[in-house]
């Protein structure tokens, strides 16, 4: 009956179609219209999955990133407080220095990855980035005195990245 897919053919047919081949192709034409919906449906529920998919794995990610920033801040600050550990840490390194020249790095350290999460969390916000720098440079304040050492350790491959040390070495200089 509806060989022909143009649709002015398909209109002038129909006009002179029996009400039960009306019935029938309206019925053709609501059943390709439920297929499409539900291929459809089926494309965005796999969107949904795979976007809540990336989600989760980007969130693991920030989870893992933040357990080892953590456990790295206890150790520094075992280092600081703990002489025991401080000695320990100490062989296990073969260091040379002194437990005052061994606290000081480490309270360094300590520091920068302080100063670090706080201009990591202003670019992730998407802050006035002049605030950004603005807060950067008065918390490199408290490292003035120790520019050099502080220098050292961020230049000294520990995971800062590149922009972060390039603008710590502008205001500590």
């Amino acid at each position: 009956m509806f060989a022909e897919f143009d649709l002015f053919s398909i209109a002038e047919q129909l006009k002179n179609a029996s009400l039960s081949q009306k019935i029938d192709f309206w019925g053709v034409v609501v059943s390709a219209v439920i297929m499409i919906a539900a291929i459809a449906e089926v494309f965005v529920a796999y969107l949904i999955a795979v976007s809540i998919n990336r989600a989760t794995r980007q969130s693991e990610s920030l989870e893992a990133s933040r357990r080892i920033y953590q456990q790295w801040q206890d150790f520094n600050v075992l280092v600081i407080t703990n002489s025991e550990f401080r000695n320990a840490h100490r062989d296990l390194e073969q260091l040379s220095d002194s437990d005052d020249e061994i606290q000081k790095k480490y309270l360094l350290f300590y520091v920068l990855n302080v100063i670090y999460s706080a201009y990591s969390a202003s670019k992730l916000k998407r802050d006035d980035l002049r605030q950004a720098d603005r807060q950067l440079s008065d918390h490199l304040q408290i490292l003035k005195c120790q520019q050099e050492a502080a220098l050292e350790i961020l230049r000294g491959g520990r995971g800062y990245d590149e922009e972060f040390v390039k603008k710590c070495e502008e205001i500590l200089k």
